[in-house]
């Protein structure tokens, strides 16, 4: 009871206080494991949900049966491609901040408080939960407008990661963990052929 009471108690923190729960989290060491899991199952959960969620109104009658498998298959497919990109993208942003001169921080803990940047979709899962339960298409489309709003809370979460983590101003902890990935993506976009 107490494991779950603790990590209770850590999600709230990052919720409330994220600066706080970094460096606490980064001066105790603590595993990866909580905001690994924590990210799997969001990441599981977004999958599977959408699937059921859009469904709901676009299957015919006779491919209903199917739902259940898909949904899973989508759910491990998004969780899969998930957990390669977190390690990808905490990878690249480690190798960015060394390259900028900042050499306090590791990558353990980097990846660790970086899953805890996915907290945020914890609203927009249990909406679209609740939109497959109620077959209500108004609560799903609530539910992905919440998905914009915890990509922004996200996006704040990699950045105050980032800063704690690497010992940086926020400034160049967007630089680092934002503008250098769009940079990246913008870059690779203009060498692939679109003919």
């Amino acid at each position: 009871m107490n494991l779950l009471r603790d990590s209770a108690m850590w999600l709230g923190w990052v919720i409330l206080s994220p600066e706080e729960a970094f460096d606490s989290y980064i001066a105790e060491r603590r595993s990866a494991i909580l905001p690994i899991l924590v990210f799997s199952i969001i990441s599981y959960s977004i999958g599977s949900l959408m699937v059921k969620s859009v469904s709901t109104w676009i299957l015919l009658t006779p491919l209903r049966p199917l739902l259940g498998p898909v949904s899973y298959v989508t759910g491990v497919a998004i969780l899969g491609i998930s957990l390669l990109s977190l390690v990808a993208y905490t990878a690249f942003v480690h190798l960015v901040v060394r390259l900028m001169g900042h050499h306090e921080g590791r990558w353990e803990s980097y990846i660790g408080i970086v899953g805890f940047s996915s907290l945020p979709y914890l609203i927009p899962t249990s909406v679209m939960a609740i939109a497959t339960l109620a077959g209500s298409i108004w609560t799903f489309v609530i539910g992905i407008t919440l998905v914009l709003l915890s990509f922004a809370w996200s996006v704040y979460l990699v950045i105050i990661a980032t800063a704690v983590n690497y010992g940086m101003d926020k400034g160049k902890a967007f630089i680092a963990s934002v503008v250098s990935v769009i940079l990246v993506v913008l870059a690779l976009s203009l060498l692939r052929p679109w003919g």
